[in-house]
């Protein structure tokens, strides 16, 4: 659904698990929502579960369920697999991670003027080092803006923060 029409929303009603990357270069697949509804979108492979590339994509995570503890996990036994990944050639997208969703794993940010706004909770979990990252020189003009109520977690580098751009932290909580 996500695919064939750009706007759409895939809501989980069951617990899912895959070791495929989505990738949104697909020209009609420029702005998209997954709802986790409570469930839990688990990640098996080496990359990364969501590729945000190419320009003025987006891509919005989010857990409409009243229990509010819908997650996307990604492989801990894989040292280089990550959430979400927006890098190379990408610029002006947009990642969202809303109120209530829940991320176990890396999200890097790359590109030109790309903007992650987070509401919900990044947590980077066993050898998952970094709960938000950008990638030094090749990340030019990011924007980071963790809002009130987001929380943001590692066991050692919460944010790593090398490329130039933003980080707004607006009443977050941030640990690691």
């Amino acid at each position: 659904a996500a695919r064939t029409k750009s706007g759409s929303t895939v809501k989980l009603n069951q617990d899912y698990e895959t070791g495929a990357t989505v990738q949104d270069g697909v020209a009609d697949f420029q702005l998209w929502t997954l709802d986790l509804n409570g469930h839990t979108y688990t990640y098996t492979g080496s990359a990364q579960a969501f590729d945000i590339r190419f320009t003025k994509k987006s891509f919005t995570l989010t857990d409409s369920s009243e229990t509010g503890v819908g997650r996307l996990i990604v492989n801990n036994s894989e040292p280089d697999a990550v959430a979400i990944r927006c890098e190379g050639s990408s610029s002006e997208n947009t990642i969202t991670i809303k109120e209530g969703a829940t991320v176990e794993g890396t999200i890097l940010i790359g590109g030109e003027n790309n903007t992650l706004d987070v509401c919900g909770t990044i947590a980077a979990t066993g050898n998952k080092k970094t709960a938000i990252q950008t990638n030094g020189s090749s990340t030019t003009n990011s924007t980071i803006t963790l809002h009130d109520g987001a929380i943001v977690t590692s066991e050692s580098c919460a944010i790593y923060h090398p490329g130039t751009g933003t980080l707004n932290v607006k009443k977050a909580t941030v640990t690691g």
